[in-house]
């Protein structure tokens, strides 16, 4: 393991605040019979908004080994899910993910060229001196199974989404499943969620945002999130383009957040 690793070993008796009372299960359609099943702890990072510099553990999943990657990304709880989409064309085209294992980038499928292939583009720009990326793209992370892959403990492997969101897989622990475990077919399991913060205002960085531009080409990206007395000093833009430029408020964390499991 290199040094990077060391913010990824949490020490003994670390204790976390869960939004979980009990775990948490998804349906998935990779799902096998195998009373040969290994299962693999999974701990999610992400960077804290105020500190890129450093990390905290957001949530933590059980899965067998028959279930694939993209079984893992569909059970990851993320705020940029909450952020509403814009709608560029009708062309079909989806947000969408790439995650790098030891040197290769599985994307997700869904569009004709997915993340994998346009990460692996950069290869060929002076961003990537001396081929520090090394990668080579991989089959779909839908067709990729967990069972296929060679990982380390405690080493972190990168996940892009969403545009410019980042995440960091760790897998903690794989060992065989045993018959006191919960049944296979419960898996993949979700076992704590950290609460999640409040995305700040990408203008002052100081306060929480409260709405979601789309399409105001003086702010630099679309969704752009903005608190409440930013965007009343910013005001709409007063030429043409206004009519372009959407204001919708942030909804509350929904989606894979809470619960009590089942």
């Amino acid at each position: 393991l290199t040094m990077h690793s060391a913010s990824f070993i949490r020490p003994p008796k670390h204790s976390d605040r869960n939004t979980l009372t009990h775990a948490k299960r998804f349906k998935t359609s990779s799902w096998t019979q195998n009373t040969h099943e290994v299962l693999l702890f999974v701990s999610i990072y992400n960077h804290l908004s105020w500190g890129h510099r450093q990390l905290f553990r957001s949530s933590q999943h059980v899965l067998s080994s028959s279930q694939t990657l993209g079984d893992l990304f569909e059970v990851i709880p993320c705020h940029s899910n909450e952020i509403p989409k814009e709608i560029q064309n009708d062309s079909g085209e989806r947000i969408g993910c790439v995650i790098c294992i030891e040197g290769v980038a599985y994307g997700d499928g869904q569009n004709m060229v997915d993340y994998a292939e346009k990460l692996l583009e950069l290869r060929n720009t002076p961003n990537d001196k001396a081929g520090q990326l090394g990668l080579e793209k991989g089959v779909s992370m839908h067709d990729t199974t967990l069972a296929s892959l060679t990982v380390h403990l405690h080493k972190p492997y990168w996940l892009l989404h969403a545009g410019s969101c980042e995440h960091f897989i760790v897998i903690d622990q794989i060992r065989l499943w045993h018959p006191t475990d919960p049944p296979l077919i419960d898996y993949p399991l979700t076992t704590h969620i950290t609460p999640p913060l409040l995305d700040l205002c990408r203008a002052c960085n100081k306060v929480p945002a409260v709405y979601a531009v789309l399409g105001d080409m003086r702010l630099g990206e679309s969704p752009f999130v903005i608190c409440g007395p930013c965007w009343r000093w910013m005001g709409m833009p007063d030429d043409s383009s206004a009519d372009e430029v959407m204001i919708v408020p942030l909804l509350k964390h929904e989606h894979g957040w809470g619960g009590t499991g089942g």
